[in-house]
């Protein structure tokens, strides 16, 4: 398998990631829950949610316009790569432990975000892993 296909799956979950975040809003009602906090809490929570959103944008545009450089996993790219995969695996272990199936969350959303989350890792770890081994 090729080293770049890893990448673009990463960019294509990574987008997925991005979409589905703009959706949270509506999703979890957030017009209603930010009326019960602090407006500078509210701005805080916004600006977090929209810079997250922004850096998933910016790992699917390095994924789909500088595949070949972050497949080789050489230098800076490899550093990318790296982080990325490792910030997975810690959003992963962070799902399974932190958010365990919480009463307003359907299980089926907790293990599909679980599964996501393990891809996301595999994609990014898989050129780092043949290049090292």
């Amino acid at each position: 398998m090729n080293k770049e296909i890893g990448i673009i799956i990463g960019g294509v979950l990574s987008l997925g990631l991005a979409i589905f975040h703009c959706s949270f809003y509506n999703l979890f009602h957030w017009k209603k829950e930010f009326d019960k906090i602090s407006i500078i809490n509210a701005k805080v929570f916004m600006t977090l949610h929209i810079g997250l959103i922004s850096l998933f944008l910016f790992y699917t545009f390095l994924s789909f316009f500088y595949t070949a450089e972050l497949s080789k996993c050489d230098g800076l790219a490899g550093i990318i790569v790296g982080f990325y995969a490792f910030c997975w695996l810690g959003r992963t272990i962070w799902q399974i432990i932190y958010f365990k199936l919480l009463g307003k969350i359907k299980p089926v959303f907790h293990y599909i975000l679980i599964l996501w989350f393990i891809l996301l890792f595999i994609a990014y770890s898989y050129p780092l892993a043949i290049k090292i081994f």
